[in-house]
């Protein structure tokens, strides 16, 4: 982990309230699909607190970074310009996503959590391994990074809860007619009980990466801690992927 301070190479509107955010890289580091960082807008108490992002794409001197405007934090993300500085606290987490070879791989996405699997689809795609990708919104408004699944030419089926765009109906629905598979989920609370939910009933073994708030994102704060049938781990430490088993939503 370090503590880095990251030159905005863009940041723009790509969504009904979604931004994109690009930072220029000091130097390569090792990132995998799971990883996230923490993000300080600015260099006032107010907000006081980092924001989590996970980071959705990694080139050689830059991280992509897609973010929702939901509170004061990520509005005054939201007005910052090219060649403006962030401080950063990056990599974080060590739970990962890890692709199976024998199964059928299953990644299901919901809102912005499209963000949180797409360096694994990425992944999926350079090793050519089986695998296929479901996303689902509210309306096509809240849909982002199709382009970007575009780019790298990886097939991604769309559901929309009122079929404006793609399949009408929840992304879940995507597992009714699925028999054999690894699943890798990220999205918010409520479709991760359900894939959870779904995935114990089919056998499936699940992966869920969690959109906790966190505070500090090293531990320090205890702040995001998901219930266990062994107690409480961290989301930021232990976290943010975990075995859909091995957690209580």
């Amino acid at each position: 982990m370090e503590d880095v301070r990251l030159e905005i190479l863009k940041n723009e509107k790509v969504g009904m309230h979604t931004y994109l955010m690009v930072l220029k890289l000091n130097h390569s580091y090792d990132i995998k699909p799971g990883h996230f960082v923490m993000i300080k807008p600015n260099d006032s108490f107010d907000p006081l607190n980092r924001r989590a992002f996970a980071i959705a794409d990694v080139e050689e001197d830059a991280i992509y970074i897609y973010y929702d405007v939901v509170g004061k934090g990520t509005a005054v993300m939201s007005t910052l310009r090219k060649g403006e500085f962030v401080d950063v606290l990056m990599p974080l987490g060590n739970g990962l996503f890890e692709a199976s070879r024998d199964k059928l791989n299953v990644v299901l996405a919901g809102g912005i959590g499209i963000s949180g699997v797409s360096l694994f689809c990425r992944l999926l795609k350079e090793k050519n391994l089986n695998f296929k990708v479901y996303y689902g919104a509210r309306s096509k408004e809240y849909l982002v990074m199709l382009d970007w699944f575009s780019k790298y030419s990886i097939p991604i089926e769309v559901y929309t809860d009122d079929g404006s765009f793609g399949k009408k109906g929840f992304v879940t629905d995507a597992l009714k007619n699925i028999d054999s598979a690894n699943i890798y989920a990220c999205g918010p609370s409520p479709m991760l009980k359900a894939v959870q939910n779904i995935s114990k009933q089919k056998g499936f073994d699940a992966y869920l990466s969690l959109e906790n708030p966190m505070a500090c994102g090293y531990g320090v704060c205890l702040g995001c801690v998901v219930k266990t049938s062994d107690g409480y781990v961290r989301t930021c430490v232990e976290g943010p992927v975990f075995k859909s088993d091995e957690i209580i939503l």
